[in-house]
């Protein structure tokens, strides 16, 4: 199974958490899966590493998404990203 590019400096990834099962589950849905989908993976590529929130959770994306995504250069997103969040995303 491949694991996100960002993993090894991922906050989220390398945190030890409060609820390690729920933790758990989403590193699996996320990092070892489906990380086009990660919240964190998506604005770190529209805007770069120093502006992903310390405390973002990957499944965070459609709370965040009019705050963070809207207003990205989508250039700068991986091909296909932008399309795939606004099917999954209820605005």
């Amino acid at each position: 199974m491949d694991c996100c590019d960002l993993a090894s400096s991922c906050d989220f990834f390398n945190s030890s958490a409060e609820m390690p099962h729920r933790v758990e589950f989403l590193k699996g849905k996320y990092c070892r899966g489906d990380f086009c989908e990660c919240a964190r993976y998506i604005i770190h590529y529209a805007y770069g590493k120093e502006k992903v929130p310390r405390n973002l959770s990957p499944d965070d994306l459609c709370m965040n998404h009019r705050r963070y995504i809207n207003g990205a250069q989508k250039s700068n997103l991986p091909s296909g990203l932008v399309p795939q969040m606004a099917n999954s995303c209820r605005l």
